[in-house]
């Protein structure tokens, strides 16, 4: 996993999701970045972004971080995301956004 600078000005990574629908009925869910210090300056891209999670189905996703290179002051940021499922919080995961060194 790497890095790529925008030229806007901002840092993106991509990173890959699977999540899996064990119910019999089909579910939404969606993802959020939990606030914290590091989240600044921070957004979420959800590639073919749907929110349907079919019943007894897996569903892989692809989504991209990118973080204003302006609040970036270390080259690995922990941050958090949030997983919702039907607007109900289901869990969080934390993950590594890599920047080029400061």
């Amino acid at each position: 996993m790497g890095f790529s600078e925008t030229t806007d000005g901002r840092v993106s990574n991509i990173f890959n999701l699977s999540l899996v629908n064990k119910t019999f009925e089909d579910k939404n869910y969606y993802l959020k970045l939990a606030p914290s210090n590091q989240s600044k300056g921070v957004s979420i891209l959800i590639i073919q972004e749907d929110s349907l999670l079919n019943s007894n189905s897996e569903k892989k996703k692809v989504f991209i971080i990118y973080k204003d290179k302006k609040t970036i002051n270390q080259n690995e940021t922990p941050l958090d995301i949030e997983v919702y499922i039907d607007d109900k919080y289901l869990k969080i995961f934390q993950l590594k956004f890599l920047a080029p060194s400061t």
